[in-house]
């Protein structure tokens, strides 16, 4: 017959040796200075290239932001037709056509004729004197006229890399439309 016998006596020393009927000795945690201890040492072990990743992208970013061409814009807002009916009888007299149209402004025609060479020459025309490499392909390129939402009125705005080009532009453009529309 088999007799279980003990693997380790209570008063027999344990000579530094873990019984595995025992249990594991609990498992000791890290103190926060050997946290910084081991911070401290990973950072002074990789410090040069730390140090060299972060130097390559401040000096990225300076040459970036020394070359990048500035760009300034302006905008001005045009209210293209009358607010109310009442406005719109007195602004367009019926002259016996059977009535009004009744319908509202073309959008995309009026901002086509804002943008057409003919009245935009006018403006080069007029800056040319200023601005001399001014042209009317320079002047379209960097005028953007459109419709703000589902209102009566048009934003029309220009950048250019000069400031005080920019707001010559508009202001002159702003009295050929005002010149346009009466």
């Amino acid at each position: 017959m088999y007799t279980p016998s003990r693997l380790s006596q209570p008063h027999a020393p344990n000579n530094g040796v873990a019984n595995p009927l025992q249990g594991r000795p609990a498992p000791q945690s890290p103190t926060d200075e050997t946290d910084f201890r081991s911070i401290f040492s990973l950072l002074r072990r990789r410090g040069l290239v730390i140090l060299g990743v972060a130097s390559a992208f401040i000096g990225y970013s300076a040459w970036n932001l020394l070359n990048e061409e500035s760009l300034y814009g302006g905008n001005f807002q045009l209210l293209v037709e009358p607010v109310n009916a009442e406005n719109a009888n007195l602004a367009a007299p019926d002259f016996g056509s059977g009535g009004s149209s009744g319908g509202s402004l073309d959008y995309p025609t009026q901002i086509a004729v804002l943008e057409s060479p003919e009245l935009l020459e006018e403006v080069v025309r007029d800056l040319k004197v200023t601005y001399p490499e001014l042209n009317y392909g320079a002047l379209a390129g960097g005028l953007d006229i459109r419709r703000i939402g589902e209102t009566k009125i048009l934003e029309v705005s220009y950048q250019s890399n000069d400031a005080a080009k920019t707001k010559a532009v508009l202001d002159e453009v702003s009295q050929h439309y005002l010149q346009y529309s009466l």
